[in-house]
């Protein structure tokens, strides 16, 4: 709760992992998943008009040892037509440091560009570039 711009009440409550048991903190982060898909393209197309990114850059010029890395482009990410498998575990997507290693390890469903194929992957890399 605030008043006049300061904070004067804040509390959490609950489990953050039910698995450790960890407490929720007031800096506890959740997953909405999919929700996010409209604010990461968002953020993801606001970079390329600041010329901070470009939706034609290669996945390559950030991953220099991924898989296929010079035939992904951001927009392929975005569309998903990069042909990065879906069905990543949620406990791979903890850091980039998992989610690279168990996308490294994987086959592609298509050659990038060639087709479509649904991908949160595509989107947790997004989400990652988003943030450099």
């Amino acid at each position: 709760m605030a008043e006049k711009g300061k904070i004067i009440f804040e509390k959490s409550f609950g489990i953050q992992d039910f698995q450790t048991q960890k407490k929720n903190t007031n800096q506890s982060r959740y997953r909405i998943y999919s929700t996010t898909k409209t604010f990461t393209a968002t953020i993801i197309l606001l970079l390329n008009e600041e010329g901070k990114l470009s939706l034609n850059d290669k996945l390559s010029k950030y991953y220099p040892d991924f898989p296929k890395g010079d035939s992904i482009t951001i927009e392929n990410l975005l569309t998903h037509t990069s042909g990065i498998p879906e069905g990543t575990n949620p406990e791979e997507t903890k850091s980039e440091a998992l989610l690279l290693k168990s996308l490294y390890g994987k086959p592609f469903a298509f050659s990038p560009g060639t087709s479509w194929g649904y991908s949160n992957p595509n989107y947790y890399l997004l989400g990652i570039l988003s943030q450099r």
